[in-house]
C-alpha cells in the first residue's frame, strides 16, 4: 500500500512544478501581452468609476426631482390657504362667498393629496434605493411623520393609496421616536 503522504506531497511538487512554468510563459510573451492587459485593467477600473458616479448623480438628481415636486405643492398649499384666509376673516360671509371658500377648500384638499403623493413617490425611491436615503431621511423624516400624524385617516390601512408612506413611517419613525 502506497504511502498517502508521498503521493500527496509529489502531487503538490507537480502542480507547483507546472505552475512554475506557466508563470515562466508569461514573462516570455513580454510588453505584447502586459502593454494591453495593462489598458484593459485601467479602462475596467475608468468604467466602473463612471457607472459609481452616475449612480450617484441619478440618485441626486431623483432626490432634486422629489423635492420640486414637494415645493410646488408646498406652494400651492401656501397660496390657496393665502386666498381662503381672507374669505374666513369675515364675520358673516355671503352664500357667494361660502361657495367660493367651499371651492377653495377643494383646491387645498387637492393641493395637500399632490403633497402626499410627491412624499409618497420619494418613500417608494427610497425602498428601491433610488436615492441617496441618508439625504432622504435628512430632508424628509420630520415631514413625513407630522404629515402621518396630522391626517391620519389618509394613511389608515388597508384603504390607504399611500402604502410607501406608510411603510416608511412604521420601518423608521416609531423605532426613532423617542
Amino acid at each position: 500500500m502506497p504511502d498517502t503522504n508521498n503521493t500527496n506531497i509529489d502531487l503538490f511538487l507537480k502542480i507547483t512544478d507546472e505552475l512554475s512554468n506557466r508563470i515562466d510563459n508569461f514573462e516570455d510573451v513580454g510588453y505584447k501581452f502586459w502593454i494591453p492587459l495593462s489598458i484593459s485593467i485601467g479602462a475596467l477600473m475608468v468604467s466602473s468609476l463612471t457607472v459609481y458616479l452616475n449612480r450617484k448623480q441619478n440618485k441626486s438628481a431623483t432626490l432634486q426631482h422629489i423635492k420640486n415636486n414637494v415645493d410646488n405643492a408646498k406652494n400651492q398649499i401656501e397660496s390657496v390657504s393665502m386666498e381662503m384666509a381672507s374669505v374666513k376673516a369675515k364675520k358673516k360671509p355671503t352664500a357667494d362667498e361660502k361657495r367660493e371658500l367651499d371651492i377653495k377648500n377643494q383646491i387645498l384638499n387637492s393641493a395637500i393629496e399632490k403633497l402626499l403623493n410627491a412624499y409618497n413617490d420619494g418613500c417608494d425611491k427610497y425602498f428601491k434605493k433610488q436615492v441617496d436615503q441618508k439625504d432622504f431621511i435628512d430632508l424628509y423624516h420630520k415631514d413625513i411623520a407630522l404629515y402621518v400624524e396630522k391626517f391620519p385617516n389618509k394613511f389608515s390601512k388597508p384603504l390607504t393609496s399611500f402604502d410607501a408612506i406608510v411603510k416608511y413611517y412604521e420601518s423608521y419613525h416609531k423605532r426613532t421616536k423617542p
